[in-house]
């Protein structure tokens, strides 16, 4: 199928239209001069309780003028979310084997991510941990840790439900 030059020409005259278009739409008040690489990156210290995380800045910006923080003691501190985690053994009939936990909470205590870590060495205990771990999530997100007392067998992996069971205390205790 050949174009025809005028078809060709209108073409290329729409490309640079587009292109002269997307150039004032994405740096709309640019010099001739060459344009800076510009980082964005923003770097965010978290979990400071009573204090929202403040970026920092990036080589670009300059420096924030330091501000006093005033306290008042009648004022509580605000809470903050928080994330724990806990490393534990339980005795299955291939021995001993490790398991972790890692909890996400929110302000109010409540569970809004869970994570279970498979450190188990056997074949039959990394099957069970997998199950654990893939259904964990749902068992405990969206309860408040500090009311939890302990959690139905879950995934059908009964050791592993029983080691967090018996981590709650510790696991509350970080709190």
């Amino acid at each position: 199928m050949a174009i025809s030059k005028k078809a060709s020409f209108l073409l290329i005259l729409l490309v640079g239209v587009v292109g002269i278009i997307m150039k004032f739409l994405l740096n709309p008040f640019s010099s001739k001069e060459a344009a800076k690489p510009v980082d964005n990156t923003e770097i965010v210290v978290e979990d400071v309780p009573g204090e929202v995380p403040t970026p920092i800045p990036t080589p670009t910006e300059p420096a924030p003028t330091p501000v006093a923080k005033v306290t008042s003691p009648e004022i509580p501190a605000k809470a903050t979310a928080k994330k724990i985690s806990l490393n534990t053994s339980y005795k299955s009939p291939a021995g001993m084997e490790d398991v972790g936990f890692v909890l996400n909470m929110d302000a109010s205590g409540v569970v809004s991510s869970a994570e279970a870590i498979i450190h188990a060495t056997n074949r039959e205990s990394v099957k069970y941990q997998t199950s654990f771990r893939d259904n964990f999530n749902a068992a405990i997100v969206g309860k408040k840790l500090s009311d939890l007392s302990s959690v139905d067998r879950v995934g059908k992996a009964s050791l592993t439900t029983g080691a967090f069971n018996a981590s709650l205390s510790k696991l509350k205790a970080q709190i």
